[in-house]
């Protein structure tokens, strides 16, 4: 639970970074990172840290994404942070939720707009897609 409360800072944190400099810091991803590593070796020893580094390598698999242009690469360290903090089946519940949460903040944007042009920042939809897999996950509620 503490764990999951330090995730919702970071993202949060990530996410005003993003509406505001259109940039996630990498002091802050990295932050994330050795924090989640560090909490989870010392709070459940070998098998927690095992747990974080599959959320890591769940999350290098979105650098294709990257590679793509899809998303930037702040996204895809801040991906790694929440996998780090909450392991490789919430993560990926994350990317369901960022998706559509994306989808929704993208036709937003559009229409406050006027354009489709520009940057959409997507630390908020990945804040949203986290809060979605927490919801399903852990409370047990929406679908």
């Amino acid at each position: 639970m503490a764990g999951a409360a330090i995730l919702a800072v970071l993202l949060l944190a990530a996410s005003v970074f993003d509406l505001a400099r259109q940039r996630i810091p990498n002091w802050l991803t990295l932050l994330g990172l050795l924090l989640g590593l560090l909490w989870h070796g010392l709070t459940a020893g070998g098998p927690g840290l095992a747990q974080s580094l599959e959320g890591l390598g769940v999350a290098g698999l979105t650098l294709f994404l990257w590679a793509a242009k899809a998303l930037g690469a702040g996204d895809v360290k801040l991906l790694g942070v929440v996998g780090v903090w909450m392991g490789p089946v919430f993560l990926l519940w994350t990317l369901l939720g960022t998706i559509f949460a994306a989808g929704l903040l993208a036709i937003i944007v559009i229409g406050l707009r006027r354009t489709s042009k520009g940057h959409l920042p997507l630390a908020p939809a990945i804040t949203l897609g986290a809060t979605y897999a927490y919801c399903h996950l852990q409370l047990g509620t929406l679908f």
